[in-house]
């Protein structure tokens, strides 16, 4: 397993591969991404074409960052294309991740390292020098529409206040 977590920036979701501790949240995704690389880790833009917590408006940080997610299996197929074709145009490591809510959805869409690895650092590694790709699944509309309607609903049961 690759040790991670999804951060909060102002201006997306950034994922930190290989980091010991949390980054700082809601800082800039460029800040973000070189404390990240400070701490021993990768960053890799989450999601990017996401209309809600994605770094679209942003990507021009990608000299920050080792690569992007350009398949997560709670993204509309169009968005994970767009992003996979922005990631082949720039040269960046793809990434795939299943965005796992509930357990039944882990393993729906991976990041397939073709190299053998033998721990963390030839993971990340392979991230760094762009040696990755995404496979598996998009989410469908009705999957999308019904993930809006329960997060809508606990967005409502927290008094409208974000994650």
């Amino acid at each position: 397993l690759l040790p991670g977590v999804e951060v909060s920036t102002r201006d997306g979701h950034l994922l930190a591969y290989g980091v010991a501790e949390a980054p700082p949240r809601h800082r800039d995704l460029e800040t973000t991404a070189d404390w990240v690389r400070d701490h021993g880790g990768e960053p890799v833009i989450a999601h990017p074409f996401r209309w809600r917590h994605g770094a679209g408006g942003r990507l021009t940080a990608v000299a920050h960052v080792a690569g992007i997610e350009v398949r997560n299996a709670h993204n509309s197929a169009a968005a994970n294309r767009r992003a996979e074709e922005w990631a082949e145009l720039r040269h960046l490591a793809a990434r795939g991740g299943s965005d796992v809510h509930v357990l039944a959805d882990v393993g729906r869409a991976v990041t397939v390292f073709p190299d053998p690895v033998a721990g963390v650092d030839d993971l990340l590694e392979a991230i760094r020098t762009g040696r990755t790709r995404a496979a598996g699944a998009s989410m469908s509309f009705g999957g999308r529409l019904g993930l809006l309607v329960s997060n809508g609903a606990k967005f409502v049961a927290r008094g409208l206040r974000p994650v």
